[in-house]
């Protein structure tokens, strides 16, 4: 689904935003459509960038993104919101 007129910021089926890196016009098409600093501009490579929840992975069946696999804390949790209301309700306690 389309995010912004030219689709290039656009929403995955799962939820994930996602961009094309090479459509993004920084000044017109960011700011209202990511939330605050999730895309930043790599002036090295003059390109958008921003985490994309391994995509490429869960696509290929994996359960969740690298970061949560390798937190060794257990702090970063992956799934759907209906799925985890046990675990957010004791975190709001």
């Amino acid at each position: 689904m389309k995010v912004c007129k030219s689709g290039a910021i656009y929403k995955r089926e799962d939820g994930a935003r996602h961009h094309r890196p090479d459509e993004v016009r920084w000044s017109e098409e960011l700011p209202g459509r990511m939330p605050i600093r999730v895309i930043y501009f790599n002036e090295g490579m003059l390109t958008a960038q921003k985490c994309t929840w391994c995509a490429h992975l869960l696509d290929q069946g994996w359960r969740e993104p690298r970061c949560v696999d390798a937190c060794p804390t257990g702090a970063l949790t992956f799934g759907e919101e209906s799925d985890l209301k046990e675990q957010i309700s004791k975190a709001e306690i």
